[in-house]
């Protein structure tokens, strides 16, 4: 076959045309529609995201009231225990009681 065979530029167009047509067929959607899809997935993932990180802001907030009642009424209680005496680090001394076992 020489390059400058007519056969060869049918061929070439004639496969361009049937890649177009099944390229056509076998496409999900349009441009436009894929990216609104996409905003749209994106916008709901971000409020999803949002949510999960409230709730979860409020689950820590829950716990951390939690440990401060909790600890308070052991710093409360600890000053009555004959066991209890005060916690030192270092050279320093630490706000909180050791409880000796």
């Amino acid at each position: 076959m020489k390059i400058r065979d007519p056969w060869l530029v049918v061929g070439f167009i004639a496969g361009g045309l049937i890649g177009l047509a099944i390229s056509w067929l076998f496409a999900p959607a349009s441009g436009k529609t894929t990216m609104s899809k996409i905003s749209e997935d994106m916008a709901r993932a971000r409020s999803e995201a949002r949510s999960a990180g409230k709730r979860a802001e409020a689950d820590i907030l829950g716990r951390y009231e939690d440990l401060r009642r909790f600890t308070a009424t052991i710093d409360e209680g600890a000053g009555s225990s004959p066991m209890a005496m005060p916690m030192t680090v270092g050279n320093g001394s630490v706000r909180g009681l050791q409880v000796t076992r």
